[in-house]
C-alpha cells in the first residue's frame, strides 16, 4: 500500500484508468496547462454571472481587460455556450448558485465550478473549455461525493445532479448519481489507492500524469508501439488491427511532433553533428511569384491560352472576396459580394471539392 492523500477530482479519471500513476515517483512532473487562458477567463466570467448576476457582457469585458492576449470573440463565444447551457440546466433563468467550490470527501478533493443545494436537489457543474471530447465521469464522481459530505444527507431526489458542460462542442452531459452508484465508486477507488502498481494502463491518460517520464509501462509501451505499428503495416494492415493500434499512433505522432519541435528550436543556435556523419542545419531557399498583370502581355504574346494562364494562376475565394469588397461603398460591401459570387456560381465559375479528412470523435451515447 502507498501513503496516499486525497485523490484530486482532476486525476480520478486518470487514476480510475491506471491506478499506477499514484506510485511515488522520483520528479513529479507538473500537469500540462490543458485550460489555457480563454478557458480560465471563461470560467471567471461565469463565476461572476452566476454567483454575482453580472451581465455576460460586462462580465466579458471585465475579464478580457485584464488579460491583453485574450481574443474577445473566443472569449465570447465560450462564455455564451456556458450562459446557453446554464440557462438549460438550472430552468431558464439565471438561479443563484455557488461558484468555485472546495470540495471534500473521505478519498477525494477538489474545486466544482459551480453547485446547488436545495432540499430538493443537489447539482453540481464542471465547464470544459478546451477543445477535447473527453468525458469526465470519475471527476463528477468525486465532486458529486464531496457534495454529500458537505450537505450531510442526500437530497430528497435521491441522487446527486452532475454536469458536464463542452462548451466548443455545444454539448453537455448529465448523470445522476445515486447512493449505491457512488458506493461502488468508493469501494473501486479504495482498491486502486491501496494497491496502486496493480493496474497499470499506458495510453491517452500519461499525458496527464505526474511520473509519466519515469514509468516503465509507458516507457514499455511505447517501444512496443514502434516495433507493432512496423510489423503490421510490413504484413497488412486490417481494419481490426488498425483500430486497436489508433492510441499507439496518437501517442507516437505526438512524441515525434515534440521532438522536430525541440530540433527547430535548437537549430536555431546552429547546426546540430548527426551520428551517421550529416549535418542538420537550416537552410535557405528562394521562392519566386509572378505578378500577372505585368506577364500577362508577354505571356499572351508567347502565345500561351487564356485558360492555361488562369488555371496556372489560382484565384482564392477569400482574396477575391477582399477584392470585391475593397471597391465597393460603404455599406453595400457584403451585399455586392454575394450578389458578384451568384453570378459566378451561376456561370459555373465557383467550383467546390470535397475534401476527405480523418475525423475522430466521442462515440455519443445510445441515449
Amino acid at each position: 500500500m502507498v501513503a496516499c492523500e486525497r485523490v484530486r477530482c482532476s486525476a480520478l479519471d486518470r487514476v480510475m484508468t491506471c491506478s499506477g500513476s499514484l506510485m511515488p515517483c522520483e520528479y513529479p512532473l507538473d500537469y500540462p496547462l490543458l485550460i489555457g487562458a480563454t478557458g480560465t477567463a471563461g470560467h471567471a466570467a461565469m463565476a461572476r454571472i452566476i454567483a454575482e448576476g453580472v451581465d455576460p457582457e460586462t462580465a466579458i469585458d471585465e475579464v478580457v481587460a485584464a488579460d491583453s492576449s485574450l481574443d474577445r470573440a473566443d472569449v465570447d463565444f465560450c462564455v455564451s455556450e456556458a450562459v446557453r447551457a446554464w440557462r438549460s440546466i438550472s430552468g431558464g433563468s439565471f438561479t443563484p448558485a455557488l461558484v468555485e467550490v472546495p470540495l471534500q470527501s473521505r478519498l477525494a478533493r477538489g474545486i466544482a465550478d459551480v453547485v446547488r443545494i436545495d432540499p430538493d436537489e443537489a447539482l453540481v457543474i464542471d465547464w470544459k473549455m478546451g477543445h477535447g471530447q473527453d468525458r469526465h465521469d470519475a471527476q463528477l464522481m468525486g465532486y458529486a461525493s464531496g457534495v454529500i459530505e458537505l450537505v450531510g444527507r442526500w437530497p430528497s431526489c435521491g441522487y446527486v445532479r452532475t454536469v458536464e458542460v463542452h462548451v466548443r462542442h455545444g454539448q453537455w452531459f448529465e448523470r445522476h448519481v445515486t447512493p449505491a452508484q457512488l458506493a461502488g465508486f468508493h469501494i473501486d477507488l479504495e482498491r486502486r489507492i491501496a494497491n496502486p502498481g496493480a493496474q497499470w494502463a499506458p495510453g491517452r491518460v500519461c499525458i496527464y500524469c505526474p511520473r509519466r517520464c519515469e514509468c516503465e509501462a509507458r516507457a514499455g509501451w511505447l517501444r512496443d508501439s514502434v516495433a507493432l505499428l512496423g510489423e503490421t503495416m510490413a504484413l497488412g494492415p486490417t481494419r481490426e488491427t488498425m483500430a486497436q493500434l489508433y492510441p499507439r499512433a496518437e501517442a507516437a505522432k505526438a512524441a515525434l511532433e515534440q521532438y522536430w519541435s525541440a530540433l527547430n528550436s535548437l537549430l536555431d543556435d546552429g547546426p546540430l553533428d548527426l551520428p551517421d556523419g550529416r549535418v542538420a542545419q537550416w537552410g535557405e531557399t528562394r521562392r519566386e511569384e509572378i505578378d500577372l498583370a505585368r506577364a500577362w502581355p508577354i505571356l499572351r504574346q508567347a502565345g500561351i491560352d487564356v485558360a492555361e494562364i488562369l488555371g496556372a494562376t489560382r484565384i482564392g475565394k477569400g482574396a477575391l472576396r477582399t477584392t470585391i469588397e475593397a471597391s465597393a461603398p460603404r455599406g453595400e460591401k457584403k451585399k455586392r459580394s454575394a450578389a458578384l459570387f451568384d453570378a459566378l456560381r451561376e456561370a459555373h465559375a465557383v467550383k467546390g471539392n470535397i475534401i476527405q479528412r480523418r475525423d475522430v470523435r466521442v462515440k455519443k451515447d445510445d441515449a
